[in-house]
């Protein structure tokens, strides 16, 4: 018999014909067989194509998964010889809440390792209907969209929290695409320090801040705050016909912000100037350094008296990541990652899907600004601190009676005060001039709450805390002063103290009215609506410059300096904060729907959205 010998020189399959005309290198039908590679046999060779081998057994609770489990999508890294997989087993009886399991696992090719990287219950939502197509990997994070739930990303080098008795452990933010930025402007409120400085005096400023993410990215910034400028009472320089209360009566700004979730490491609290766009960086604060927990408010004290890093210009127009809801198609292009066929906004409709219309109405709201002086009496003082010395006119009384003590209120004190006499070592005034130590300050306090009363408002510790608490000038800088409470560091005495000035060889040491170390003076009595203050006496300690270092005399040589008030003069404001629409101009009022995340609609109209204010508002306070 001769040996029939068939050449595939073409390597082609023809269906077409009957198998008794099969062109020379042509064949019709093959199964298990490749061509063009080799495995172990000349090019070009028609051979066997080996099976599939089973690589790992997937689990979930120590058990495999069902035999329902499907593979929705796939992706080959081929520079790490790892494929990831993404498994949806919709009937695992081990997940005893929902009655199924999603993961996420790679294979390592090289080590033929495996590793479960998130395993979820209900979050990850897999449906072996939507196909996993759109995947890719950058620095880390791989990024994933299936057409059903939000884009995603999990950072490959990390593994997430596993289910506990069949409850996912993780979240939404935990493995979404978008960054949920804060809702919510820092909370701003304005106090003295203690210091002369006054490093905001002129400007206007407003606040925000940012969170940073533990795989580095940032969110977008926060809403910013009102522009924080807070002018005295109003004074006309006759001169040159300029408003000279138009300094910020301020020189500090307490600014209290949100932590954000346990997704955020950093927080950047932020600012702005009034007259530039640039967004500056306050300081960046570490969680775990400072040992803030997730979701609370904190707090911190800015002077304005650094030198601050900017952020870059396009970020002040990130009001949101732009994200779409979901999505079914995901590519690179130009290192830039993009989403195709997506839904994206939301439709303005009610709980039964009927389309909203807007209907609003605008009502301008113009509120007399009620402000009040009242002129301070003069009364003498009688000082025991060191040596028993009666001081003329060193307590200012002002009568508050009359007056709505409400909360959003504010109450102030003028205070014109200037050295009048001094006792002790007579070395302290060798050129026999009289002392020079002045003190001229605008107190103002925001009522807090309802008081009954002057004298429920005078006794009360928040009153007594602005007013007479203090720290000790003699160890803690007067600028930098430790805040205690929110408080400390900030009150009248404190102001007082450091602007206080001794002569050559003569320290500050000590201050107060019936002892040492005793702070502002407040007076009142039940029933009366009159509270009096009296300024502190100064004492001061001479040091010894014949030796080196200096040190003080033993025993010591003391000097006591008095202060007088040449005026006094209080104030009163029904409403604490001064802010008012502009007048003769028309304003435009719409409103803008926001999800959690920030993504915004656009300006939605009613068609009666304006509204004027007159020229003869002018004077109120304007609002909308």
């Amino acid at each position: 018999m001769a040996k029939i010998q068939k050449n595939f020189i073409k390597g082609r399959m023809n269906k077409g014909v009957d198998e008794r005309l099969v062109p020379q290198g042509e064949y019709v039908d093959a199964l298990n067989i490749r061509l063009g590679s080799t495995e172990g046999t000349e090019i070009g060779a028609v051979e066997n194509s080996k099976g599939n081998e089973l690589l790992v057994q997937l689990k979930f609770g120590g058990q495999a998964l069902s035999s329902n489990a499907r593979c929705i999508g796939a992706f080959e890294d081929g520079g790490n010889e790892t494929i990831y997989w993404f498994i949806n087993d919709p009937t695992n009886l081990i997940s005893t809440v929902t009655g199924k399991v999603d993961l996420i696992v790679s294979f390592n090719a090289r080590l033929g390792s495996v590793f479960y990287h998130v395993t979820s219950t209900s979050v990850l939502n897999f449906n072996s209907k939507y196909l996993i197509n759109g995947v890719n990997l950058i620095d880390g994070l791989l990024f994933f969209t299936d057409n059903l739930n939000p884009p995603r990303k999990i950072n490959v080098n990390r593994t997430y929290l596993s289910p506990v008795s069949g409850v996912d452990n993780i979240t939404e933010q935990d493995i979404g695409v978008i960054l949920a930025p804060p809702l919510n402007s820092p909370i701003i409120e304005q106090f003295n320090l203690g210091g002369d400085e006054n490093y905001m005096e002129e400007l206007f400023l407003s606040f925000a801040y940012r969170w940073q993410y533990e795989d580095g990215e940032y969110s977008a910034i926060s809403p910013f705050s009102q522009t924080v400028f807070s002018p005295g009472p109003f004074r006309l320089n006759y001169s040159t016909f300029d408003n000279a209360a138009m300094v910020n009566s301020f020189n500090s700004v307490r600014i209290t912000f949100e932590t954000g979730g346990r997704n955020v490491v950093a927080v950047d609290v932020l600012f702005k100037f009034s007259t530039s766009q640039n967004v500056n960086v306050i300081e960046r604060f570490k969680k775990i350094d400072e040992g803030w927990s997730d979701n609370q408010p904190e707090n911190i004290t800015f002077t304005n008296k650094k030198i601050f890093t900017a952020l870059p210009a396009e970020q002040l127009l990130r009001l949101y990541d732009n994200v779409p809801r979901i999505a079914q198609a995901q590519t690179l292009m130009g290192n830039r990652l993009m989403y195709g066929n997506y839904v994206d906004g939301y439709d303005v409709a009610n709980s039964v899907g009927k389309q909203i219309d807007l209907d609003y109405d605008l009502t301008v709201i113009s509120t007399p600004l009620s402000a009040v002086e009242i002129e301070a009496t003069k009364e003498d003082t009688n000082y025991n601190i060191g040596i028993s010395t009666e001081v003329e006119d060193a307590t200012i009384t002002i009568d508050f009676g009359g007056l709505d003590l409400i909360e959003g209120a504010q109450i102030g004190v003028e205070f014109n005060y200037r050295g009048s006499k001094f006792n002790g070592d007579s070395s302290y005034d060798d050129d026999g001039t009289q002392p020079e130590n002045t003190f001229v300050f605008t107190f103002l306090f925001n009522l807090q709450r309802d008081y009954l009363n002057v004298n429920d408002l005078a006794s009360s510790t928040e009153f007594k805390i602005a007013v007479s608490e203090f720290v000790d000038p003699s160890v803690s800088s007067c600028f930098d002063a430790a805040l205690v409470d929110g408080t400390r560091g900030s009150s009248l005495t404190d102001i007082y103290n450091c602007q206080i000035v001794g002569r050559p060889e003569w320290v500050f040491d000590k201050f107060g009215i019936t002892e040492t170390n005793q702070g502002f003076g407040i007076t009142t009595s039940l029933g009366s609506d009159k509270i009096g203050f009296t300024l502190p006496a100064l004492r001061f300690n001479k040091l010894n410059l014949a030796v080196d270092p200096p040190v003080f005399y033993n025993p010591p040589i003391l000097a006591y300096e008095y202060i007088s008030a040449i005026n006094g003069v209080g104030l009163y404001s029904k409403d604490a904060s001064k802010q008012s629409l502009h007048s003769n101009r028309d304003y435009e009022i719409a409103i803008v729907y926001m999800d959690e995340y920030g993504r915004s609609s656009t300006a939605l109209v009613d068609t009666d959205n304006t509204v004027f204010v007159s020229c003869s508002n002018s004077i109120d306070q304007n609002n909308i």
